[in-house]
């Protein structure tokens, strides 16, 4: 399969790229177009990596150069960066789409780079979505939304990482009651965040992943804070935490919430976002725990 990722640069698309690639979770990868910019993992060596600059002609010119590629190969290709190629190929083409804010019927960022770059990306999935065969979807409620603009064929695909197995030792004891993994990004409420623990009346130990630096001035709140860190050192995060709390408003598939409930850590969420009928995925989840805008 040929990887066509050349947006993906960090955050959250550069871990699910990560696990698409270790995984497996479409196919096998043999070449993989990514920014000139991304970390990609060591392991990843025997790939054919094509670096791509993060300009407009030099994306451009990467959709000549996957022509060229796929037009000497039957391999699928799968555009992993949300949106749909320029060029329609020969080839079965899927798209993956995890951005929500393509969405149209969400609102849009309000940062105004952001919401140039959202306002072409709606563009470009909306008059070019026929260049592929199918595009894929996490949720029941993006292929509900995605299908009241596009006529591509959509299909509902979640997929989770591989976890190692875990069993809770008797007697052990986890050292942070509020685990959060966040970031700036509006839908994410890292200021609602802050706010909750300024407001916190008890004594807690809070473990916040998140790439800002974060500063809580309430010395009931005793903070630990990591930028980043491997899947494996958040694993055993999870391991030492009580509560994961998510405050997004909205997401395509809160990973955090699956990897929690594998490692016994309960789920904290704003809303019923996470519970209701558009996300029946979360359903099989007992230990999430509603938390409502008056109680913050």
């Amino acid at each position: 399969m040929i990887l066509y990722a050349p947006n993906i640069n960090s955050g959250g698309g550069l871990v699910l790229l990560n696990t698409v690639i270790e995984d497996e979770v479409f196919g096998k990868v043999s070449t993989i177009f990514v920014d000139s910019r991304c970390q990609l993992k060591a392991e990843f060596i025997n790939l054919d990596v094509i670096r791509v600059k993060p300009t407009v002609f030099a994306r451009l010119r990467a959709e000549l150069t996957l022509k060229n590629i796929v037009s000497n190969t039957n391999e699928e290709i799968l555009c992993f960066g949300n949106l749909p190629p320029l060029i329609k190929h020969q080839n079965k083409t899927s798209v993956f789409l995890q951005n929500a804010y393509l969405l149209q019927d969400l609102p849009l960022p309000k940062n105004i780079k952001l919401k140039i770059r959202t306002i072409y990306e709606r563009f470009v999935l909306y008059f070019f979505n026929k260049n592929t065969d199918q595009i894929i979807v996490q949720t029941d409620w993006m292929k509900k939304s995605l299908e009241k603009f596009c006529d591509t064929k959509i299909i509902v695909h979640p997929f989770y990482p591989n976890l190692p197995s875990f069993s809770e030792k008797e007697g052990s004891i986890r050292e942070f009651d509020l685990l959060a993994i966040t970031g700036s990004e509006e839908h994410k409420n890292l200021d609602l965040l802050i706010t909750f623990l300024e407001r916190y009346k008890s004594n807690i130990k809070v473990c916040i992943i998140c790439p800002e630096k974060i500063n809580i001035s309430n010395p009931k709140v005793k903070l630990t804070q990591y930028f980043s860190l491997s899947r494996e050192e958040i694993f055993k995060i999870y391991q030492n935490s009580k509560y994961l709390i998510t405050l997004s408003k909205f997401e395509s598939l809160c990973l955090p919430i699956f990897e929690a409930h594998h490692f016994q850590t309960k789920n904290i969420v704003l809303n019923d976002f996470f519970i209701d009928d558009k996300s029946v995925i979360y359903k099989k989840i007992e230990d999430i725990f509603t938390l409502r805008l008056n109680q913050i």
